[in-house]
């Protein structure tokens, strides 16, 4: 078996930015799944659909996709994701 040459190693290294990124958007996450039950793929929509439409959960985003939601799930869910990402600088989508 032939290794490459250290030189040529891909070496995965996180930025700073890109550690507190995911460690916010763990943090909100986690938050979201101990206060509703959904599948992960839909928590972590939610968390990017409020981060892209600036702390809000959109109209029609909330009438299509997370109609279950009461108002006040969503309004919790929306302050959280809010203090999780509060003073987060970067723009980071894995």
């Amino acid at each position: 078996m032939i290794t490459p040459e250290p030189s040529r190693r891909r070496r995965c290294q996180l930025t700073q930015g890109e550690i507190d990124f995911l460690r916010r958007n763990d943090e909100a996450l986690r938050r979201i799944m101990n206060m509703v039950e959904m599948p992960d793929r839909m928590a972590e929509n939610l968390v990017r659909f409020i981060r892209l439409n600036e702390g809000k959960l959109g109209r029609q985003r909330r009438e299509a996709e997370f109609e279950k939601l009461t108002d006040d799930e969503v309004a919790s869910i929306e302050a959280i994701v809010c203090e999780a990402f509060d003073g987060f600088e970067s723009y980071p989508y894995p």
